[in-house]
């Protein structure tokens, strides 16, 4: 993944129309830029959908995309985590065809969420970006 940061992420926004610059310093959105929920708060700033700003994530991020679709068809590598966290990070793991682990995620600056599922699956993951709402309908259809 590139060394990008939210506030990159925050000037492109900009940059692309998404987000006027001066809603992006409003003191009120300033912690947009930082933390494990930074991006779910910028995208609550835009009014792309969240399948268009998770479009957009992965062109930025240069990541992979998956769709709920093909999420709700993966190979789930969920049972392994609690339902909390996964809820909260916004992450799915699964397995591809191959049996690689994989990870889906809406942040992937979220570096400690990847280095838990890195962990918890003993290795390396493989990130692609899904989108808030997709990684919620489908821990809720798995999970209950």
């Amino acid at each position: 993944m590139s060394a990008a940061t939210n506030a990159d992420f925050l000037k492109h926004l900009v940059d692309k129309d998404y987000l006027s610059a001066a809603a992006a310093v409003t003191p009120d959105h300033a912690d947009a830029q930082s933390g494990p929920s930074g991006l779910r708060r910028l995208w609550q700033l835009t009014e792309l959908s969240a399948g268009d700003f998770a479009d957009e994530v992965a062109r930025f991020y240069r990541l992979p995309r998956i769709d709920l679709s093909a999420l709700m068809g993966a190979d789930a590598g969920a049972e392994r985590f609690t339902a909390r966290f996964l809820r909260d990070t916004a992450v799915f793991p699964f397995f591809d065809a191959e049996g690689n682990a994989t990870l889906a995620l809406a942040d992937p600056g979220d570096e400690s969420a990847i280095r838990a599922a890195e962990i918890v699956l003993n290795g390396p993951v493989a990130l692609t970006i899904a989108s808030y709402e997709d990684i919620g309908l489908v821990l809720n259809e798995r999970l209950g």
